[in-house]
């Protein structure tokens, strides 16, 4: 994540040392999954690696409650432990056009600042100090099954193009890590009955 320059230019998208932060984050999440590591831990990773792959100060991953339509926090990265209040947080709802904007699109969606954007949930944002949000779409077999949120505390920033094109990769990769995490561990509960039966 970079600040604007006084020339409303954004800087640092061409660095050779963030192309390969991302892919040894890439490299890393996929040996998790190798590992069939739990969800947490891999979703976790995942929200760790974006954050420090854009220089954002949090981020966190809401998952598609499908009987609802709604999308609850399930996750997150910030500097202090912040999964408490994530797992409280429930988006897609009436008022809340950003996260609507972001499904129907299917594209990362930028708010620059909160406050006068007429997409953003007022409360919310204040209640976060989160002055620009970042929504990217997790989409699997053309559903999208999350959202990955990235902001900033208190000051205004601006992610690039590339730095979206980044997270709506990592996002690919958390839909994809979702998916197979689920389908483990249903297979597992399965053998598990077949084998008491």
């Amino acid at each position: 994540m970079t600040e604007l320059g006084a020339g409303g230019g954004i800087s640092g998208e061409d660095d050779p040392s963030s192309e390969l932060s991302a892919v040894a984050a890439f490299r890393a999440i996929t040996a998790a999954l190798a590992e069939e590591r739990d969800l947490d831990t891999v979703l976790h990773l995942i929200v760790t690696k974006l954050s420090e792959a854009t220089g954002a100060g949090r981020c966190s991953m809401h998952l598609l409650d499908r009987e609802t339509g709604l999308f609850h926090g399930q996750v997150g990265h910030a500097a202090s432990d912040i999964d408490s209040e994530v797992r409280q947080l429930v988006s897609g709802g009436p008022g809340d056009e950003f996260t609507r904007e972001v499904v129907k699109f299917r594209r990362p969606v930028m708010m620059v600042n909160t406050m006068v954007d007429p997409r953003a949930l007022k409360s919310a944002m204040r209640r976060w100090r989160a002055t620009s949000v970042l929504g990217v779409p997790m989409i699997l077999r053309d559903e999208v099954i999350g959202v990955l949120c990235l902001d900033s505390e208190d000051s205004p920033v601006e992610f690039s193009a590339h730095e979206q094109e980044l997270a709506l990769t990592f996002a690919e990769l958390a839909a994809t890590a979702v998916n197979q995490v689920q389908l483990t561990s249903r297979l597992r509960s399965s053998l598990a009955c077949a084998a008491r039966l």
